[in-house]
């Protein structure tokens, strides 16, 4: 391993080609037998939407565990399909709670700045959707005005 790849290393490891045809709950409880033998699992993230299908974030309390399940659970075949294991991006912030080096508060403020960050970004994506619609109906009224106009000629 190279001193670049041991930098990333972390106890959150992302794991994609998992079994897109799985039910989420029955996706993290077969993620959690699996991978609960190499450690202590805080979290385990999985969500059915199309971006993130295929797609799970587990989450030790040591990074040891992290590293053994790595070694170990790399390419192997689950649930039909062999997993790429690697270091997540960042550290899981449930993680950095367990390590002291964020607040329960602050890790509460993160998620509620994110949510709120979230429902801007929705909020404004209804708001142009429900512009657009204004739109094309006062196109469709001019339209049929036009047409009108057109046919009393």
């Amino acid at each position: 391993m190279t001193s670049e790849d041991e930098s990333k290393e972390n106890e959150t490891l992302y794991v994609k080609r998992l079994n897109e045809k799985i039910k989420i709950d029955e996706l993290k409880n077969a993620l959690m037998a699996l991978f609960s033998q190499f450690g202590e699992v805080v979290m385990i993230r999985a969500r059915s939407s199309l971006k993130m299908r295929g797609q799970a974030f587990i989450t030790f309390k040591d990074i040891e565990n992290a590293k053994e399940a790595k070694n170990k659970l790399d390419n192997v075949v689950f649930l039909g399909s062999p997993m790429i294991i690697s270091y997540a991006k960042s550290k899981c912030e449930c993680a950095l709670v367990e390590q002291g080096k964020i607040t329960k508060e602050e890790k509460a403020q993160k998620d509620l700045n994110r949510k709120r960050k979230r429902d801007e970004y929705y909020k404004a994506m209804k708001e142009s959707i429900e512009a657009k619609k204004a739109n094309s109906i006062k196109e469709d009224i001019e339209m049929k005005e036009q047409i009108n106009k057109i046919q009393e000629k």
